[in-house]
């Protein structure tokens, strides 16, 4: 007898684990389950393995990862070249310390920047990159929260890394409930300042999100030199979810430091426990529910997936 239930709603499928639901998703997708939540799905006696010990995704999700780490060292050679700092960032950090891998349900790279690092890049990437089968691309969200810059494959539209801009806040942050009360504020103002794209111009809505935050998120204060070390933040670019707090000290970032993903080396962030934890809170526990699947594998054209085969090797 399966201990595992379906229960189907209008316009929503949740599966259950032991009364957990795991994955989310619609009807019409309801099939494409990935190999590694299909495994966790299949466990039995409830009995769930150390999460460290869950093997890689198998099948079509991994050549999809092994696409996007392939990016990766693309942009990591791209950035020593050019000395831009980056750090893998919010799922693929966690990926690295937890698995030494990606999260076997994880399907895309994030890694992060300081503002100016990020703004060169932008200048940079498409006139010096020497890797023809990618660019880098704005992407904005509709709903206005999800606003970055992408490294993707040119002719494979399912695979990119993304990359996150991060501000030096006016000052110093000394106390955990002062990073916990500006995390709230700055939230609050990101929600009611921010205007959803519009199918504008995409360099020039990404603009005007700088404007936001100097006029509005930073309230006109200047920005502290990095030599002072003040506090980082996500800019309003992107509203990150993290269960507690997106103010960091200085030091939890910097200086980078490496880490193994995937058999190689990549810069990340200095203090990794603190940062993951200020990101996820009990990051070492298996989550509530995975539906952070970016790619609908019963839509993706075969022609795709032989491309991605084609590309990794």
């Amino acid at each position: 007898m399966s201990i595992f239930k379906k229960k189907v709603k209008p316009h929503k499928t949740t599966y259950f684990f032991c009364g957990i639901p795991v994955f989310r998703t619609t009807p019409s997708i309801k099939s494409v389950l990935n190999d590694a939540v299909a495994r966790i799905n299949k466990l039995e006696y409830c009995t769930l393995p150390d999460i460290t010990k869950i093997s890689p995704a198998t099948g079509v999700m991994r050549d999809l990862q092994l696409a996007n780490l392939k990016i990766l060292k693309s942009v990591d050679t791209f950035c020593k070249k050019h000395k831009i700092r980056y750090w893998l960032d919010l799922g693929t950090l966690l990926g690295a310390y937890r698995h030494n891998d990606f999260i076997p349900w994880d399907d895309d790279v994030d890694i992060g920047m300081l503002r100016e690092d990020y703004d060169k890049m932008i200048k940079l990437f498409n006139q010096e990159n020497k890797d023809d089968d990618i660019e880098l691309n704005y992407f904005c969200g509709k709903n206005g929260s999800s606003n970055m810059i992408k490294i993707q494959h040119k002719h494979i539209p399912e695979t990119w890394v993304d990359i996150f801009p991060y501000e030096l806040y006016s000052r110093k942050v000394e106390t955990w409930e002062e990073k916990l009360k500006l995390t709230k504020e700055v939230r609050k103002k990101i929600c009611k300042y921010r205007i959803p794209y519009k199918e504008e111009d995409k360099y020039e809505f990404h603009q005007r999100l700088r404007k936001i935050h100097f006029e509005k998120i930073m309230n006109g204060e200047p920005t502290a030199l990095e030599k002072d070390k003040p506090a980082i933040f996500p800019s309003c670019d992107f509203l990150h979810g993290p269960k507690y707090s997106f103010f960091v000290d200085y030091e939890t970032i910097f200086p980078l430091k490496k880490i193994k993903f995937c058999g190689y080396e990549f810069s990340t962030v200095n203090d990794i426990d603190t940062y993951l934890t200020t990101n996820y809170g009990d990051y070492m526990a298996y989550p509530r529910y995975v539906d952070n699947i970016h790619t609908d594998f019963s839509k993706m054209p075969i022609e795709h997936i032989l491309m991605i085969k084609k590309y990794i090797k």
